[in-house]
């Protein structure tokens, strides 16, 4: 999101982009002056020891502050919470906008080291003019639970270029996946491959949906820690897995049914020839992926999860769903979320399974939800959120 907003501000403002980590090579396109803010203890900061962390805090502060005194920043905005924090202490009279990705409540559940966090929040986010949250649940999250001041906070959604998505979605993709020469219904996943993004639970779901559409397959586009994970699993279920990261990777796409092919900056091609999106995350902030998918019609699968799914598939409505139940919502259906330790774990892969099979055999169903998935991108496209952006700036 940050990469999207720093292209279309450069219209309207001088822009600075500040990171600090140490990323070897930026992914994403940008506009604006990029500056990288040397720190030491920089290899391998997620272990760092706290004192190591106190250092790199003190100092990013410091030299934060000295860069907007420099370059005389009339407006901070930052993304996450240790940035949102640093620009809150490194204020001097600039005004400031933090930005609120993730369901904050299960996020700290999830990760223990992150809890301090929560007071310091408490005390600092109030400082700010603005609070930018992308969805209803992590603004409720925020006020509920973290006693941020309700009239600070301003939902804006993330935004999407559809024009930019329908030029790249016609890129080239691996021939065994073209639709003309393809014989099998493809399901889609694309996220990293990390415990909060749920991709564990959908190997069990295909074995499932394979019972009854024997060609049916699953590509997933990410890199991350949960790849053993799945390789075991698909191992252990008998299904065959096609690694396209793997150095030594026996057979093809055509005779496996797990397609794993790692990081790929551009999505849309393989999004716009698959016949069904399947999200399966835990916990978002605001799943950018699923409006992606919208544009590229296809009908949309997704877990109930805080947050974000339901903001954008049943506008309007409350939930998350009860536990065995499935949504058939306005723009998309809604299941219920799975996690590995759930004592509900066959009944929920029964309701994903029958879902599933439901849209690959429906013509009419997956058709009606490919034209609701094309109607419902067009709210999230750029100009109209891009003015709520500006005016939060200006006023």
């Amino acid at each position: 999101m940050m990469s999207s907003l720093s292209i279309e501000l450069c219209n309207h403002y001088n822009l600075t982009l500040v990171i600090y980590n140490d990323i070897e090579k930026i992914v994403f396109p940008y506009k604006g002056d990029l500056i990288r803010i040397e720190l030491p203890f920089a290899k391998h900061t997620a272990t760092n020891p706290f004192y190591a962390r106190f250092i790199r805090f003190i100092l990013l502060i410091r030299k934060l502050r000295r860069l907007k005194r420099q370059r005389n920043i009339d407006i901070s905005i930052s993304f996450m919470e240790a940035s949102n924090i640093v620009n809150v202490l490194s204020r001097r009279n600039d005004k400031l906008i933090l930005s609120v990705r993730s369901y904050l409540t299960l996020e700290f559940k999830d990760h223990k080291r992150m809890n301090i966090l929560k007071n310091v929040i408490k005390v600092l986010y109030n400082r700010a003019d603005y609070i930018v949250v992308p969805s209803d649940l992590i603004q409720l999250d925020l006020v509920n639970n973290f006693n941020v001041k309700g009239n600070r906070v301003s939902l804006i959604y993330n935004f999407i270029d559809k024009d930019k998505i329908n030029e790249l979605k016609d890129d080239s993709v691996e021939q065994e996946l073209e639709n003309t020469d393809r014989t099998f219904p493809v399901l889609i996943n694309v996220g990293r491959l990390t415990y909060p993004k749920g991709q564990w639970f959908l190997i069990p779901l295909l074995k499932k949906v394979k019972q009854t559409i024997p060609n049916a397959k699953l590509v997933i586009l990410g890199e991350g820690l949960l790849k053993e994970k799945l390789m075991s699993l698909a191992h252990d279920a008998e299904l065959k897995i096609f690694d396209g990261c793997g150095k030594n990777n026996p057979g093809s796409i055509s005779n496996s049914d797990i397609i794993l092919l790692g990081y790929k900056a551009n999505i849309f091609p393989y999004l716009s020839r698959s016949n069904l999106f399947i999200f399966s995350s835990l916990y978002e902030g605001f799943p950018n992926v699923i409006i992606e998918a919208m544009v590229c019609r296809l009908p949309i699968l997704s877990t109930d999860c805080f947050s974000g799914p339901r903001d954008i598939l049943a506008p309007g409505t409350e939930g998350p769903l009860e536990a065995n139940t499935m949504e058939l919502a306005k723009y998309g259906i809604l299941l219920p979320v799975i996690t590995d330790a759930d004592p509900d774990l066959e009944n929920k892969l029964n309701i994903w399974t029958g879902a599933t099979i439901r849209i690959l055999s429906e013509q009419a169903l997956s058709a009606h939800y490919a034209q609701q998935s094309a109607i419902r991108s067009a709210d999230y496209e750029k100009g109209g959120i891009m003015k709520q952006w500006i005016n939060l700036i200006e006023n």
